[in-house]
């Protein structure tokens, strides 16, 4: 056994779990914009499983969860809510960090700042002024809280971070860990559920309706959650939070809009994916195999929308939330998914309203060799007479 290494543990992080997403202005700019739902985002190496584990929420939670099924870890809450004035620059790391009294940085970030020491790493440490910070007001610096959980119910160990600027959650989140540690005697392991829940709160004299992070505290008995906290827990430890720069708060210049949550700030196009140089060896299972759809079948997308009764900016919309791409960027597989998630988020809109659930007609097309239909699952050009293409055809018997 090695002191110091051996009696280490940790948990590896799996993802964010974003409470926005990219959204398309209509001068084509992507901008960051708030949604009233938890935005899967997995991170891990295999981008099989990443689809696996979306996959897994969304059978679970739906394709917009407003409520989902969390444990805080057995860690510290400064190592899993870490919460910090932030700053950045041009690059993703993190420049400047503080807690309104003393903060830490570099010396190309501690100009015009009173210097009052170093720390233990040699760092620069001067007084942060909190929201009276210079570079607060020029919306350089802001909170930010980072939020690890667990997610119990999906497969894979590991912890999922939550983001957020938002002083109502950060209290919110902050109360609920007291709450839980005052009537069971600990937070960590217990099965609890995060909520967006609506609020309409004031800035700069305007009001808007926004969705905070809380934690449910009604519709469970006092008795029943101090059973679950009589289960005995194992310690680890988790990976601090990651704090690269997060560009649904800060853009690329590091620059933080001014209060993303309130005033969504454009941002600049994401570049599409690019294929593999020459020469460069190819993994054959790899996602560049698959092709870049033709534009005709992106058309395609927003036709089965249309016929679905989503607009075209909500099919965009849910290009850009589950592949940050939008739609004409999207291979062929990306394009079936979206299919998909066309489909799935009418019926999830039809159930919501008390609507019939709208069906996929099978509808008359023209090509080169005459009359032929589209495929009512995927949306494919199939022969006539036909309901299905091949892949989705009823088995015979």
């Amino acid at each position: 056994m090695i002191k110091g290494i051996s009696e280490q543990r940790r948990l590896p992080r799996l993802g964010h779990l974003r409470l926005g997403s990219k959204k398309l202005s209509k001068n084509k700019k992507l901008y960051p914009a708030e949604v009233d739902y938890f935005v899967m985002d997995p991170k891990t190496p295999d981008p099989k499983w990443n689809e696996q584990l979306k996959d897994q929420f969304h059978s679970l939670y739906g394709l917009q969860p407003k409520a989902i099924k969390i444990m805080f870890p057995p860690v510290p809450e400064e190592l899993f809510f870490a919460q910090w004035y932030k700053r950045y620059g041009s690059s993703t790391l993190v420049k400047c960090k503080g807690d309104g009294e003393v903060a830490t940085t570099s010396p190309d970030f501690s100009k015009g700042l009173e210097k009052i020491g170093e720390d233990e790493r040699g760092f620069i440490q001067v007084k942060c002024l909190g929201p009276e910070c210079p570079h607060q007001k020029k919306n350089e610096c802001g909170r930010m809280a980072s939020l690890q959980v667990i997610l119990p119910d999906i497969k894979g160990m590991g912890v999922w971070q939550i983001n957020t600027g938002s002083y109502n959650s950060i209290v919110n989140m902050n109360s609920a860990i007291e709450w839980l540690k005052g009537l069971c005697g600990r937070f960590a392991m217990i099965p609890v559920t995060l909520m967006r829940v609506p609020q309409d709160i004031q800035y700069e004299g305007k009001k808007s309706k926004h969705y905070i992070l809380q934690v449910d505290q009604q519709h469970f008995s006092i008795g029943d959650i101090q059973k679950l906290a009589l289960v005995p827990i194992v310690r680890s430890m988790i990976t601090g939070p990651d704090e690269s720069k997060d560009t649904m708060f800060y853009d690329a210049a590091g620059q933080k809009p001014a209060q993303i949550e309130h005033k969504p700030a454009e941002a600049e196009v994401v570049d599409p994916a690019k294929k593999p140089g020459k020469g460069e060896k190819v993994d054959l299972k790899s996602p560049t195999e698959d092709p870049i759809a033709s534009p005709e079948r992106i058309n395609e997308l927003y036709t089965l929308g249309k016929e679905l009764g989503l607009a075209p900016d909500e099919v965009t919309n849910l290009s850009m939330e589950h592949f940050s791409k939008t739609p004409d960027q999207l291979t062929e597989k990306e394009a079936s998914n979206v299919d998909a998630l066309i489909i799935k988020q009418s019926e999830a809109t039809a159930k919501q309203n008390g609507k019939p659930v709208a069906e996929k007609p099978a509808k008359k097309a023209s090509d080169k060799k005459g009359d032929s239909y589209l495929c009512k699952k995927c949306g494919r050009t199939i022969v006539k007479g036909q309901e299905f293409c091949p892949k989705h055809r009823p088995s015979n018997g």
